[in-house]
């Protein structure tokens, strides 16, 4: 059977979450928001294997917050997910792309409660898209032939990384068993696999917006 994928991310406004996005309100008193080891220093290492352990101790919620498996959380400068314990458990069944689980603690009305962070590391699938077939929202009039030639756009002409894609193209080596992966750069969306959503809903995973991933094909 042909994988099917959904975008997901962040949900805001549900009756889970409550009214308040992003649902961290800050970090807990006395936290160095510059230190070396800070959440915004994830910022500097998206997409990398951080050389330090970030200090994830810890996010305080909004008072009107849900606190769901899910934790939308601004201060968080990398690419991932913060997760509760039964999310982590459920998503190493499934084949990730490359990933590191950081311990993180949640505040919520003075109460702790345990989470992950969960850093995307080489999530960089940018080789197999086809660039004849792949649309840029911010470029409409872009025609890039291939990885060679989008890696010399992106070297000479967008060096600031402003790039953003609305519709791409996978190519057929691109492997379909991944549960969960983004392609980077220019797509930052995070893709879930049919098989992967569906436990998502069987379990009741809350804090998640799941749509289908209409932004998303394959050359077959």
């Amino acid at each position: 059977m042909t994988t099917k994928y959904y975008n997901i991310s962040n949900a805001a406004g549900t009756k889970e979450t409550g009214m308040e996005y992003p649902q961290v309100k800050s970090m807990s008193k006395g936290y160095d928001l510059n230190a070396s080891n800070s959440v915004w220093a994830l910022h500097e290492v998206r997409n990398q294997k951080p050389l330090f352990k970030p200090n994830l101790d810890s996010f305080v919620l909004y008072k009107k917050a849900g606190l769901t498996d899910v934790i939308s959380a601004g201060y968080i400068g990398g690419r991932g997910l913060l997760i509760s314990d039964r999310f982590k458990k459920l998503l190493q069944k499934f084949n990730l792309t490359k990933h590191i689980f950081f311990r993180a603690t949640v505040l919520k009305e003075e109460s702790s409660h345990q989470y992950f962070w969960m850093h995307l590391v080489e999530s960089d699938y940018r080789q197999y898209v086809v660039f004849s077939k792949t649309k840029f929202s911010n470029k409409p009039r872009l025609k890039l032939k291939d990885y060679y030639d989008y890696t010399r756009y992106d070297k000479e002409k967008d060096q600031f990384g402003i790039l953003r894609s609305d519709f791409v193209t996978l190519n057929k080596d691109f492997d379909r068993s991944l549960d969960l992966f983004m392609i980077s750069a220019f797509d930052q969306n995070l893709y879930a696999s049919d098989r992967l959503v569906e436990r998502i809903k069987d379990v009741g995973i809350t804090g998640l917006q799941i749509e289908k991933a209409k932004n998303l094909a394959f050359d077959e």
